[in-house]
């Protein structure tokens, strides 16, 4: 929950975090969770993935060869599998995650 007494479900709908597992397994502990955007395509092509995906729903079953091609590319959108993609990703998801391990030992004055 943040300060304004929002949590991360007020924002928007998320499934399967692993924040909400920390939550349950620490009762009565304060905790934090950040979500981070890595930039994928174009907005152009983001905003195609995602009409793609509602034609996908509405009309993929019957279109089952068309449909497969239409999910792989949305995911394609949001998880490149350029591998220079993914590895600046992981590098930079490292830097991330050593500046907050390093402002856990530092509390507000």
């Amino acid at each position: 929950m943040n300060r304004q007494g929002s949590t991360h479900k007020a924002v928007a709908m998320y499934r399967g975090l692993l924040a909400d597992a920390f939550v349950q397994a620490l009762p009565g502990v304060q905790t934090t969770a950040v979500v981070i955007e890595f930039g994928t395509r174009s907005r152009a092509e983001v905003q195609k993935a995602n009409l793609s995906l509602r034609w996908l729903r509405m009309h993929g079953a019957a279109h089952p060869a068309l449909a497969e091609r239409v999910s792989r590319d949305y995911v394609e959108a949001f998880y490149p599998g350029e591998s220079e993609w993914r590895e600046a990703v992981v590098a930079q998801s490292s830097g991330f995650i050593r500046e907050a391990l390093a402002g856990l030992g530092s509390q507000p004055a």
